[in-house]
Parts: structure tokens; C-alpha cells; sequence
């Protein structure tokens, strides 16, 4: 594990492939322009992200972005989900709320409350909860 602070932000990168292990998570730093948790990675807080983020492994807690946030195959989120867009392709037990369009893919599993401007629901994801399609957006607004 290194650590490395910028202003405003951390970069903490988990590297475990020197012991036959090739996950890692990295948070934040002023340079990098995404944040991706990998898919053998547990994570339990917030995690709050001024770009995209790629979440492939599991989180407990809370999730923020200022960007677009990408659920990919094989992750599990029981989160808050707050961001601009959101793609889903994994499974998500928790409220999302994004600014304009939410995407749920084939396979994809959501069982909680969304609020968009925009839902795209494909043939073959599950979707389990309340909509609420709203034209104005508030980052403290409840679903």
C-alpha cells in the first residue's frame, strides 16, 4: 500500500501482484481522470470522485461523482448512488440518483429507488423499485 496526498485529494493505490494477486483500487489524484475499484476489491464508505468512476468489486456505503459512474459485470453495490450518468451492468441494492440518464443493462440486477431524467431499461435486466423521472435535478433531493 502507498499513499501519496495532493491538494484537495489522496491517491491510494493497492498493488498485490507481487503475490500472484492482480486487483487494485485507486482513489482520486489530480491527475488521473477515473477512478477504478477492481473486481476482487471490498470496499466499505464513501467513495467521492471528481471523474468517471469504473466500480468492478464491492461496495458498502455511499457513491459520488461529479462524472459518469460504469457498474461493470460482477460488481455489487449495496450503495447510495449519486452522479451525472450511470451505466449498470452489475448488481446494485441502493437508491440512485443521477442528473440525467440512467442505463441498465442485459443481466443487469437493480433493486432500490431512481431518480433521471432519462431511464434505459434493456430486455433482460431487472429493475426492482420506484421511478421518479424528473426534469430538474438537486443533489439533495430524495428519491
Amino acid at each position: 500500500k502507498r499513499t501519496k496526498h495532493f491538494v484537495g485529494c489522496y491517491e491510494t493505490v493497492y498493488n498485490l501482484s507481487n503475490k500472484g494477486v492482480k486487483r487494485f483500487m485507486v482513489i482520486g489524484s489530480k491527475d488521473s481522470k477515473l477512478v477504478y475499484l477492481g473486481k476482487d476489491v471490498s470496499f466499505t464508505g464513501t467513495i467521492e470522485s471528481p471523474h468517471n468512476l469504473y466500480l468492478a468489486g464491492e461496495v458498502n456505503g455511499e457513491v459520488r461523482s461529479k462524472q459518469n459512474s460504469y457498474i461493470l459485470s460482477g460488481a455489487h453495490l449495496r450503495a447510495t448512488i449519486t452522479s451525472e450518468n450511470i451505466q449498470i451492468v452489475g448488481l446494485v441494492e441502493g437508491d440512485v440518483s443521477v442528473q440525467n440518464q440512467i442505463m441498465i443493462s442485459p443481466n443487469a440486477r437493480v433493486f432500490g429507488n431512481l431518480t433521471c431524467q432519462s431511464l434505459q431499461l434493456d430486455e433482460g435486466s431487472i429493475f426492482c423499485g420506484n421511478l421518479s423521472i424528473s426534469r430538474e435535478y438537486s443533489s439533495t433531493q430524495t428519491p
